[in-house]
């Protein structure tokens, strides 16, 4: 993990089984964690394939939007195994 000035958190996440390793900014802040994914049609990169992982659960169809301070973002809520380091 590392952090900058602004002490903006960022390391790696393992998701998925297999696991994927993703780059994310960690918001002490915040419940949640926004991951790109292969469900996005419009992201420029998707960090991450839902659909190689034999763990994830899509939670609902519903497209959820999350604003709070200057961030907004919205997609399907999912549900899969998240690691700090990766498994062997």
């Amino acid at each position: 993990m590392s952090s900058n000035e602004d002490s903006l958190y960022v390391g790696s996440l393992y998701l998925g089984t297999p696991s994927q390793p993703v780059k994310v900014i960690f918001d002490t802040g915040s419940e949640h964690l926004a991951v790109s994914s292969d469900l996005c049609s419009g992201c420029k990169s998707k960090a991450f394939t839902l659909a190689q992982s034999k763990t994830q659960q899509l939670l609902s169809q519903e497209t959820k939007t999350v604003v709070y301070g200057s961030a907004k973002f919205e997609g399907k809520e999912t549900q899969d195994r998240t690691c700090i380091g990766k498994d062997e």
